[in-house]
């Protein structure tokens, strides 16, 4: 009789991590706070929001890349996971992104490493993929201030970086229980131009090397980016191109989730020399 009873009961257990996951997107999103960009009301997910397409990309585990963790990542005192009866008790988004604010002294003595992971491990990166453009979804996550520290650090890029090419493409699973989302926010990291001015020459040109490389494998509009915003630091020429072309200068300032310029592969092959 019980094992006739489980597969009902299955489905029921099923069906109650489903609704409660929706309740929880659903709150967030309607207690977001007053300085979060509001999202796009008429955004309708689809495959192709919640596919990475550099997970399919060329980047392959590398034995010479080596990432050593840092030592000093910022525990957050309360999370949902961590200590759901207290994250339960904070009525509303504001006071959750309050509770999860670095405290200025540490954020004052913290190693950019130590400050990069801990934005890594920020509760509220699947943010990143409620907009139609990730740049107002990267800046919705922009109220924390671990990452408005991590921005202003000089030598974030090439932790980031770093970090980046350590990556296990292969087993994304083991890095977060949202590898798409991750793996954008990453993305969206090295995209930041002060991430990326703060860099070395030599760092920009590894990064643009391999967003070209995904680029000749059709693997990623997101770092294409890349590209884009290399060139606009790097090339006047590009610069004045842009100011003649509004849409393609949306394209690169704001990161639309699903569409790419169809004269993109022109306009890689004209500046990128």
């Amino acid at each position: 009789m019980l094992f006739k009873q489980k597969p009902k009961l299955i489905v029921i257990l099923a069906l109650s991590i489903v609704l409660v996951s929706a309740c929880s997107v659903f709150l967030i999103h309607k207690n977001r706070s007053a300085y979060t960009p509001a999202i796009d009301e008429s955004f309708t997910p689809s495959a192709d929001i919640t596919y990475s397409p550099s997970v399919n990309a060329i980047n392959t585990p590398s034995a010479d890349v080596t990432y050593i963790p840092a030592t000093d990542v910022y525990e957050f005192p309360i999370t949902a996971d961590k200590t759901p009866d207290e994250w339960k008790e904070l009525e509303d988004y504001s006071e959750k992104l309050a509770v999860l604010q670095i405290p200025e002294d540490v954020l004052a003595t913290i190693s950019t490493k130590g400050l990069f992971e801990t934005c890594l491990n920020y509760p509220f990166i699947i943010n990143m993929l409620m907009f139609n453009y990730y740049q107002d979804a990267f800046d919705s996550l922009c109220s924390f201030n671990g990452l408005q520290e991590l921005l202003k650090r000089s030598d974030a890029g090439s932790i980031i970086l770093s970090y980046y090419k350590s990556i296990d493409f292969n087993n994304l699973e083991k890095y977060s229980n949202f590898p798409s989302c991750f793996i954008t926010y990453i993305e969206m990291m090295l995209a930041q131009d002060s991430i990326l001015s703060g860099m070395e020459p030599s760092e920009r040109k590894e990064l643009l090397d391999l967003a070209l490389k995904k680029h000749k494998k059709n693997a990623s509009s997101l770092t294409d980016i890349w590209i884009g915003r290399i060139l606009k630091i790097e090339s006047k020429e590009f610069q004045e191109y842009l100011k003649q072309n509004p849409k393609d200068k949306e394209f690169i300032d704001r990161v639309p989730v699903v569409s790419t310029p169809p004269d993109w592969d022109k306009i890689v092959e004209k500046f990128v020399r």
